[in-house]
């Protein structure tokens, strides 16, 4: 260690001497006396702030995560909870309904196609009677008119 020529370090440790030698330094002490009246001035703090909201601490935060909290706030889970089930049960009862009100419209639809279908089957035997009832039957056989 460094240590200036004939600076005596008093018994302390060798690594504390060049500490010792400098404490005597006027230009060590104007720098200490000054730090201390800089760490005297006080800093007004104003404590009584509370719009701000502190941030949760390990602890707490720990315990919320595991799971362990309190009843107030289970109870509040809960019927949050609840309204979210009714509003879930509420939705699909509409949706229900409007499927529901689509299944009608499609067997009623389906319905009319089968009666528009059965009416153009008709129409067309009618159409084929009504031929075979105008075809001139003077040029056939007895058989071709049997069948």
């Amino acid at each position: 260690m460094w240590a200036p020529r004939g600076a005596r370090t008093h018994g302390v440790a060798p690594i504390l001497g060049p500490l010792v030698y400098v404490l005597n330094e006027p230009k060590w002490c104007a720098s200490v006396a000054q730090s201390e009246k800089e760490k005297c001035k006080s800093t007004h703090v104003d404590l009584t702030d509370e719009s701000k909201e502190r941030p949760i601490g390990k602890a707490a935060a720990k315990t919320e995560r595991k799971g362990k909290r309190k009843a107030e706030q289970v109870m509040d889970g809960i019927v949050l909870l609840g309204d979210n089930i009714t509003k879930i049960i509420e939705v699909t009862e509409e949706r229900k309904k409007e499927r529901e009100k689509v299944t009608e419209a499609q067997l009623e639809i389906s319905r009319l196609n089968l009666q528009t279908a059965q009416e153009q089957k008709e129409a067309k035997l009618i159409e084929a009677y009504n031929y075979l009832l105008v075809r001139d039957t003077s040029n056939m056989s007895e058989e071709a008119k049997a069948s």
